[in-house]
């Protein structure tokens, strides 16, 4: 999937405001100048000093998209995620707990619990994502996995 087809709705709501598209290093698609500035934006990869940021733009536009994925490391307790153990599986409404590094898996807390309600309880996971789009930005790794 490409960066245009994967952020068409976002880039859509930026143009219609007359305004040029920059990208985080998180991915995200922001305003150029108003939210971030030309040091912070990762199309500077993608041009030199003959290259505008247009050209830019258009050039990671016909990229291939990259998920970093998300810095569990940084994710704080009761959080809402969505768990589970196998990929045929639905996935559980959980809150967050921790990771386990050993054996690769995620910790939430049993039956809707969080930290203030079940403490001491847990429940390992294979697969773990984050339930909230906003959450999803504010813990995605910085820069290539």
């Amino acid at each position: 999937m490409l960066n245009r087809e994967k952020f068409a709705k976002e880039i859509m709501d930026i143009a219609m405001k007359h305004s040029i598209v920059a990208v985080t290093e998180e991915g995200r698609l922001v305003k150029c100048g108003k939210d971030i500035g030309c040091d912070r934006c990762i199309l500077s990869v993608f041009h030199n000093a003959e290259v505008k940021c247009g050209v830019a733009f258009e050039k990671w536009l016909n990229s291939e998209y990259t998920d970093f994925g998300i810095d569990w490391n940084r994710v704080p307790i009761d959080t809402p995620v969505f768990a589970r153990n196998d990929e045929k599986d639905q996935f559980e409404r959980r809150y967050f707990r921790g990771t386990e590094s050993d054996n690769h898996l995620f910790i939430t807390y049993p039956d809707g619990k969080t930290s203030w309600s079940g403490e001491l309880l847990a429940e390992r996971w294979k697969f773990c994502e984050l339930a909230r789009e906003e959450d999803k930005q504010k813990y995605a790794k910085r820069g290539e996995n």
